[in-house]
């Protein structure tokens, strides 16, 4: 036998080795590999149409090794995802088409808002100046020519006069609700219950023959505006001294309580009432629910208070009933953490 060659048996006991031997990580012949051993990627053009091999069994015959595997076509999942995302991707840009419209209506309705605004305070404010004009000639007239003119000649003056300070209300009361919207927030720590009392108290100088029960609660405080909250109490405790006028024994009741969390304030009367029916238009510019005869004013007080609540991001509603008098609640933005309410 030459050097370097070998046998015949040595050559079968290597193909024998060769054919019965299982390499590293593959089970013996007949097992399946459990579902945590190492998977074989499939690597073709087309190979990302298929997933990797579901099961995998490696057994050996004469022939030698062999493997069996299964692999399934997700054409049509890959095909539903891609239509997912394409349509994914439509929403978002509808949604984005979307907001950017509002938000150019939102900025034009405003824009619209403001302007209106100006102009009604700059009409508002020019009317003054001949409203007065009005007012004081007709006084005159009555005043320095009362043998000139006769029963009719000064009734008619009466009458313009009278007119013209009924115009130069509603002329103030368009300048309030103006402010209450154009002027600068200013929010701060307000003590309601120390401004409720300096209301009252001002309304019992200018009405000292009245006896009125003032209830008021103490240490109730509000984050906000002071001159704007001030103005929403004096318009609400204003009204409820106004239509408790012809109560027997009236009173008027400032407080707060809380509900779900939020504060709510209140301010009560046992007045005259109203219809709830007619509840919105309270709030309404000018509109008045009841007779201008029975009571006086111009409709401007509520409507302020509302702008003012809203400016506020709060909210304003009431109850009543005719003859059972009326209570008015509204709450305000929370005061931020650290400060009293």
């Amino acid at each position: 036998m030459r050097h370097g060659e070998s046998d015949g048996s040595e050559k079968l006991e290597n193909r024998e080795n060769h054919h019965h031997s299982v390499p590293a990580g593959l089970r013996p012949p007949g097992h399946l590999l459990e579902p945590h051993a190492p998977r074989t990627s499939i690597s073709a053009p087309w190979s990302g149409r298929f997933a990797a091999p579901l099961l995998v069994e490696a057994t050996t015959a004469d022939s030698g090794l062999s493997f069996r595997g299964a692999v399934v076509d997700v054409a049509q999942r890959k095909g539903s995802e891609h239509w997912s995302i394409r349509l994914n991707r439509q929403l978002d840009q509808q949604v984005r088409q979307r907001t950017e419209e509002l938000e150019s209506s939102n900025r034009a309705l405003l824009a619209a808002c403001r302007e209106l605004e100006s102009f009604s305070y700059t009409v508002a404010h020019d009317l003054r100046t001949p409203l007065r004009s009005m007012c004081g000639f007709s006084s005159v007239l009555l005043e320095d020519y009362p043998d000139r003119l006769d029963a009719d000649g000064k009734e008619m003056l009466h009458r313009i006069g009278a007119a013209a300070e009924r115009m130069g209300r509603l002329v103030d009361g368009i300048l309030e609700l103006s402010v209450a919207t154009r002027s600068k927030l200013r929010r701060e720590n307000v003590n309601l219950s120390l401004l409720a009392h300096d209301v009252v108290k001002v309304f019992n100088e200018l009405d000292a023959g009245r006896q009125v029960e003032t209830v008021i609660a103490e240490g109730v405080y509000a984050h906000g505006d002071p001159l704007l909250l001030r103005q929403v109490l004096e318009n609400l405790l204003g009204n409820a001294w106004k239509y408790t006028g012809n109560a027997p024994s009236p009173r008027v009741e400032f407080g707060a309580g809380s509900q779900d969390g939020e504060v709510i304030y209140f301010v009560r009367d046992n007045g005259i009432g109203f219809d709830m029916r007619h509840a919105a238009k309270l709030f309404t510019p000018f509109a008045r629910v009841h007779g201008v005869g029975d009571f006086k004013g111009i409709g401007i007080g509520l409507a302020t208070v509302q702008r003012i609540i809203t400016r506020h991001e709060g909210r304003i509603w009431t109850e009543g009933a005719p003859g059972e008098g009326a209570t008015f609640y509204f709450c305000l933005t929370p005061a931020p953490e650290g400060i009293k309410r």
